[in-house]
């Protein structure tokens, strides 16, 4: 099943061995870095850099404000390994939002939840891609 996830976050969290996506090039002798435009952690996980849709941003609650913050694609991952990114990303007590859409285009969905809130909803989403919810999960700051 083809589908899309995203996380919004206002800082990528370095720890857990995330790191910058960049490419090391050889010129004259010299090298230079690349930047890729996204992050990778040790267990495959790529986060690419994009622009917030719209019709996501619309979605959310008034007065929830995302403007600076990173706006993520993950690229295919597996299970285990996504549930370690996710867990070191999104913080308890927010802010951070959670994009799943089924064949990249389907919400059924937009709640408030926790981290363990939305590992259930992905869970459900890939073992049972016919019945797959598409989502938008935001967890607002803490105060």
């Amino acid at each position: 099943m083809d589908a899309c996830l995203e996380i919004w976050i206002p800082e990528v969290h370095l720890g857990g061995g995330v790191s910058r996506k960049v490419r090391v090039v050889s010129w004259g002798g010299e090298e230079f870095t690349e930047d890729l435009g996204g992050w990778t952690s040790p267990a495959g996980v790529e986060l690419l850099e994009r622009e917030p849709p719209a019709h996501i941003v619309r979605s959310l609650p008034a007065g929830f404000v995302t403007t600076g913050w990173k706006y993520l694609r993950v690229e295919a991952a597996e299970w285990e390994a996504l549930k370690s990114m996710l867990s070191e990303q999104l913080k308890p007590g927010g802010p951070w939002v959670v994009v799943f859409e089924p064949h990249c285009d389907q919400l059924d969905l937009v709640v408030e939840a926790d981290l363990e809130q939305v590992l259930r909803l992905l869970g459900q989403g890939v073992r049972r891609e016919e019945s797959a919810l598409g989502f938008v999960a935001y967890c607002r700051p803490a105060v």
